[in-house]
């Protein structure tokens, strides 16, 4: 896939899941959310029995809840880390990337590993932004 890509798209496709990695760490949710399509949806699990999926407002919602808690967000000592293994298009414009992802905490004190895995992102153009329009996460 990516030896087919664009550069210019490729380093527009780091740079977006890069943003959202650290407006995770850092920013405010609207600037996080800015970066997502309207239409977004999320599948993350939050454990093995849960199936993850979350809409647009879901997705709002949950972030919330994980600064309320100091589990995200400034203030909370984490740190999304990200590394873009792949790149790729398909029919009718669509993008989509691989990326593995590291999430540490305490990174204040003694940083932690307390997860790890990969992100799959479908990505489309909206309002003339490359933005994430679906992501499943997959630890391990």
């Amino acid at each position: 896939m990516t030896a087919d890509i664009d550069p210019l798209l490729f380093a527009e496709v780091r740079s977006l899941i890069s943003r959202v990695a650290y407006l995770a760490d850092y920013g405010e949710v609207v600037e996080y959310l800015d970066n997502l399509t309207a239409d977004a949806v999320w599948t993350v699990p939050a454990s093995d029995s849960d199936d993850g999926i979350r809409d647009r407002a879901a997705i709002e919602a949950g972030i919330a809840h994980r600064r309320g808690e100091k589990r995200q967000g400034p203030g909370s000592h984490t740190r999304h880390v990200v590394s873009i293994v792949d790149v790729g298009t398909g029919d009718g414009g669509s993008i989509t990337a691989v990326s593995y992802y590291t999430l540490y905490r305490r990174t204040d004190t003694e940083p932690v590993i307390v997860s790890m895995g990969r992100y799959y992102d479908e990505l489309r153009r909206e309002d003339g932004r490359l933005r994430i329009a679906r992501r499943t996460a997959r630890r391990g």
